[in-house]
């Protein structure tokens, strides 16, 4: 699912992980009706550093095992920018280590025709 939240004109900052936030409790709360299973919910993103933590904080309010690798670099997206650097394959593997898991452990099967 991709929750709608308010943009930051509208809304300051951290109204939005706050609506992110909310969205996850009604998720949980309605599982059931939702067809979610709650022992397969994952989170992605690319937040800037403040908003990770308090959404690394929010999901473990809410049950679920949650943690953050934090890579210091001078730029955006500098994995994809020098990928041939030291700190750029570290986070490129670190990236797929954790997919791989949330693959095999929240991913809900799929059949052929599904992928």
């Amino acid at each position: 699912m991709s929750p709608g939240y308010r943009l930051a004109l509208a809304a300051p900052y951290p109204a939005a992980l706050d609506d992110c936030y909310a969205a996850l409790l009604y998720m949980k709360s309605h599982a059931a009706g939702l067809g979610i299973r709650v022992d397969q919910i994952v989170g992605d993103g690319e937040p800037f550093y403040a908003e990770t933590v308090r959404y690394i904080e929010n999901l473990k309010k809410c049950g679920i095992p949650a943690s953050v690798d934090v890579y210091h670099s001078d730029m955006h997206a500098f994995d994809m920018m020098q990928p041939d650097t030291p700190l750029s394959k570290e986070a490129a593997r670190r990236f797929n280590e954790q997919f791989a898991y949330a693959q095999t452990h929240y991913f809900a099967p799929q059949g052929e025709s599904e992928r």
